[in-house]
C-alpha cells in the first residue's frame, strides 16, 4: 500500500518527461534498498541484539521529520490570487 501511495504522489509531482527518465531509477533504488536494508538489519540484529537496534529509531524518525519540515512539506498550499472584482 505504501508503494502505491508513493508512486501516486510521484505521478502528481512529476511531468511525463521526468517520469520517463526517473521512475526506473527510483524503482531500482527502492528494490536495492529493500534488499540491502533487510540484509543489514539481519546482520546487525545477530551481532548487536534486537534491543539495541531500537535505540536509534526515534533519532532516525526525528531526522526524517526535520528534513521534511525544512523542505516545507508540511506547509499548507498557497491560496490562489484573485484580482479585485473577481470571485474565487
Amino acid at each position: 500500500m505504501a508503494l502505491l501511495l508513493f508512486y501516486t504522489f510521484l505521478n502528481d509531482v512529476s511531468t511525463t518527461s521526468q517520469a520517463k527518465r526517473l521512475h526506473g531509477f527510483i524503482g531500482t533504488g527502492g528494490m536495492v534498498g529493500a534488499v540491502v536494508g533487510s540484509a543489514a538489519s539481519g546482520w546487525l540484529s545477530e551481532r548487536l541484539g534486537t534491543d539495541i537496534l531500537l535505540v536509534p529509531l526515534p533519532l532516525f524518525l526525528f531526522g526524517i521529520w526535520l528534513v521534511a519540515r525544512l523542505n516545507g512539506i508540511f506547509d499548507p498550499p498557497a491560496a490562489p490570487e484573485t484580482t479585485p472584482g473577481q470571485s474565487a
